[in-house]
């Protein structure tokens, strides 16, 4: 079973936990990204996404396979799982390829350069993938000392990526941004600085 959840059905969440684990069928919980026509629907707030976390503890505890794209510092179990989401495939397994051959980041990703590499029907996509030249190759760079807010101080960026890039676009309007979930978390002291995995500190 897989929800993406926000506003308009986190009060259905708990029973998708109890009809999960009566199937005995693994559970995606996935918090929405609010691009394209996500925009039409409300994000959780941060006071939700702390109960979601419970509800995905309370679905493990039953012995349910549950993924999340959830912040690592609130749901560590999230880098745990054999199909983690948090590590999203953008450049890699992950492209979006227009009717009229333009290639993108992502099926979602903002129509901006930043996120363009080039028409299938000029070049092969292993050229773009593997070329500076345009911003697909040049996303595919990015490592996680390239991120920033939040997600510059925190370890788990190493795993995760700094998780979906097209939301950093979207509101940050720049591929290394934070990933705008975690940094709105973190602002609100939702996540606490000690949750944080610094590089440093596990230097």
């Amino acid at each position: 079973m897989a929800y993406t959840v926000h506003a308009e059905n986190y009060s259905v969440i708990p029973e998708a936990v109890d009809t999960a684990a009566g199937l005995g069928v693994p559970l995606r919980l996935g918090l929405l990204h609010p691009i394209g026509r996500g925009k039409q629907l409300s994000p959780l707030a941060c006071e939700q996404v702390m109960l979601l976390v419970e509800m995905a503890e309370k679905a493990r505890s039953y012995g349910l396979d549950v993924t999340t794209n959830l912040p690592p510092a609130i749901d560590p179990d999230s880098l745990n799982r054999s199909h983690n989401l948090g590590a999203c495939g953008w450049g890699w397994d992950l492209l979006g390829i227009q009717p009229d051959g333009v290639v993108w980041l992502c099926v979602n990703t903002p129509r901006v350069e930043a996120a363009r590499g080039g028409s299938i029907l000029r070049r092969p996509i292993s050229d773009m993938i593997s070329e500076r030249d345009n911003g697909i190759g040049r996303a595919r760079q990015l490592s996680a000392q390239d991120l920033k807010g939040v997600c510059a101080k925190c370890g788990a960026a190493e795993i995760c990526g700094g998780a979906c890039r097209t939301l950093a676009l979207e509101v940050y309007g720049d591929l290394s941004g934070p990933f705008p979930t975690c940094q709105r978390l973190y602002d609100a002291g939702v996540i606490q600085p000690e949750q944080i995995v610094l590089e440093s500190s596990s230097a």
